[in-house]
């Protein structure tokens, strides 16, 4: 079996050896485990730097692609998956943390499933705040609930979850998001669609590392996003949802969300409240 790990690189030499460390001992721990492996696919999407890492010091096969133009997560991710060889795939941002035995837990325990998400941890690096992702199994077997997840939209993050790359809807790889945001979502709500088989691994194994830079911060950008995967869900999911994300994009696409802004968006606000309290109901 192998592992592919797509990692889009945007000027992030600053992340770069550290994730190699960290992908180096989960080949390690990988070993000997039904004669398991990884590929490590970096796709360089930053083109006036180049990446600062040596691939002949490690043992396990490393790619960098090189995109002709600055791209985006999405088609970086797509570029990558095109080039990898690995039966199951896991996407990972430059800036997150994955623990040592990170593949080897998800392996064991992906059985004949398409999907296994595991649970980690939010960091806040500016603060220093440290954040259990779920609380509970109950939380994350709700991230499989399409009516939750339309509503609240709970982020899965992909590196939360290992997936079989036959399971990856050919609709998320040949037409990819022009706007960055909301690509993972659309992947998660695809997987659910498709019926794919999920599994739970109650392992805290991964980080998403908030450092004030990511895609996430730009409310304009993740309002444009959602626009266009709701545009992609018309005809495939209920149109009360395609109305309720209309008016999500509307609230992120106005630049102040002051009062008025908020009443005139408070059903929207209101149900994202009712879906959130559902969502952490012990």
């Amino acid at each position: 079996m192998k592992i592919s790990i797509i990692v889009p690189f945007y000027h992030g030499n600053k992340y770069i050896q550290n994730l190699a460390k960290i992908i180096q001992e989960n080949n390690k721990n990988l070993q000997g485990f039904k004669e398991s492996e990884l590929e490590w696919i970096i796709v360089k999407d930053s083109l006036d730097d180049e990446i600062d890492l040596d691939i002949n010091n490690y043992d396990f096969g490393i790619k960098i692609i090189k995109n002709k133009k600055n791209v985006g997560v999405h088609k970086s991710r797509i570029n990558g998956l095109k080039e990898s060889s690995g039966e199951y795939i896991l996407f990972l941002d430059q800036d997150d943390i994955i623990s040592n035995d990170y593949c080897l837990s998800q392996i064991k325990k992906i059985g004949d499933n398409d999907v296994i998400i595991a649970n980690g941890y939010y960091f806040w690096k500016n603060s220093g705040e440290k954040r259990v992702i779920y609380k509970s199994v109950k939380q994350q077997k709700r991230c499989f609930d399409l009516n939750i997840f339309l509503n609240y939209t709970c982020i899965v993050s992909p590196g939360l979850y290992l997936l079989r790359k036959d399971a990856i809807d050919k609709d998320w790889i040949e037409r990819p998001l022009s706007y960055t945001g909301c690509d993972d979502a659309y992947l998660w709500i695809l997987l659910i669609l498709n019926k794919a088989k999920f599994a739970i691994n109650e392992d805290k194994i991964y980080t998403h590392v908030y450092t004030g830079e990511n895609a996430s911060n730009n409310t304009e950008a993740v309002g444009r996003s959602i626009l266009e995967c709701t545009d992609r869900l018309n005809g495939k999911v209920p149109n009360k949802y395609i109305k309720r994300k209309y008016r999500a994009a509307k609230y992120y696409l106005k630049p102040k969300q002051g009062f008025w802004q908020k009443m005139l968006h408070i059903d929207y606000i209101l149900r994202k409240r009712y879906y959130v309290k559902k969502f952490n109901k012990d």
